[in-house]
């Protein structure tokens, strides 16, 4: 579609297939393009990421933009006009939504605040309680060690109590991006920090990621498991589940989603019912 609507009107007949061949390899990239990229070495990856981010973003505006000028497109088929300056038109639009969304991108993180009520009688030392959540981070090429000093520096400069780190950390193995991920084992908070695993994971290895996350960033690991603490004297329970990847067993069918009760299975009752319990999951 992209390409009648937006190459070929600037085409002869002897170059359509130049045309198609070209705009079938951008699309092919798109297909083949993540599991390239999670077996070069990284600084290859990054070059391929750019490539391969910035055409399936900027594919995407030029469909929106084509969708929106479709009435257009109609009326000059209708009475048989070239629609090389729409192509024009389209072209430039998408390039301006593409270089304010890249921009974006570029900026430092957002903070987001946000009070959580708790349906519960504790004490004024617990509702005053901090917690950081970072989730969706996607370590990968583009996304780097620098990226994570950054964020490691913004989260320390919050003081936070707890810090969860929810998933979707990286994209790619721990081979690839162990250095740029070393920079989180800075992050700190008075109580810890706390992990569990995103679907992004899953391709990756999730059992070494989680011994990277436990062994040499120092965090709390939780896989279907919870950690009790007591802050002053109130318990804190803190549970945390596998992505709901970990239900895919090798033969394609889902096990029996037994999360939560392996994670709360050595917690007392009365432990649950008077604590402050805290869930983690991606999703």
């Amino acid at each position: 579609y992209l390409f009648q609507r937006l190459v070929e009107p600037f085409l002869g007949a002897d170059e359509r297939l130049a045309g198609v061949a070209a705009v079938g390899a951008l699309w092919l990239m798109t297909i083949v393009g993540f599991p390239i990229a999670r077996a070069v070495p990284r600084k290859l990856r990054s070059v391929f990421e750019v490539l391969m981010f910035t055409w399936m973003g900027f594919a995407y505006l030029l469909m929106l933009v084509c969708v929106f000028t479709l009435p257009v497109s109609a009326l000059l088929q209708f009475f048989g006009r070239s629609e090389a300056t729409l192509s024009v038109f389209v072209l430039g639009v998408s390039s301006v939504l593409a270089w304010r969304s890249i921009g974006k991108v570029l900026r430092p993180e957002k903070l987001r605040y946000q009070v959580i009520p708790v349906d519960k009688k504790i004490p004024s030392h617990i509702e005053n309680l901090t917690a950081v959540v970072l989730s969706d981070v996607h370590v990968a090429g583009l996304v780097g060690g620098e990226r994570m000093k950054r964020l490691t520096a913004t989260v320390n400069d919050l003081k936070p109590d707890f810090i969860f780190v929810t998933g979707d950390l990286v994209d790619g193995t721990v081979k690839q991006l162990r250095s740029a991920v070393l920079p989180l084992a800075g992050l700190q908070a008075t109580h810890g920090v706390y992990y569990v695993t995103g679907n992004h994971e899953f391709y990756s290895n999730p059992k070494q990621w989680r011994e990277f996350c436990k062994n040499e960033l120092g965090w709390k690991v939780l896989s279907n498991a919870t950690h009790s603490l007591l802050v002053g004297d109130f318990r804190i329970n803190i549970i945390g589940i596998e992505d709901r990847s970990w239900l895919r067993q090798k033969n394609g069918l889902a096990k029996k989603d037994t999360r939560l009760s392996e994670a709360v299975a050595e917690l007392p009752e009365n432990e649950r019912t008077l604590a402050l319990n805290i869930l983690l999951a991606h999703q």
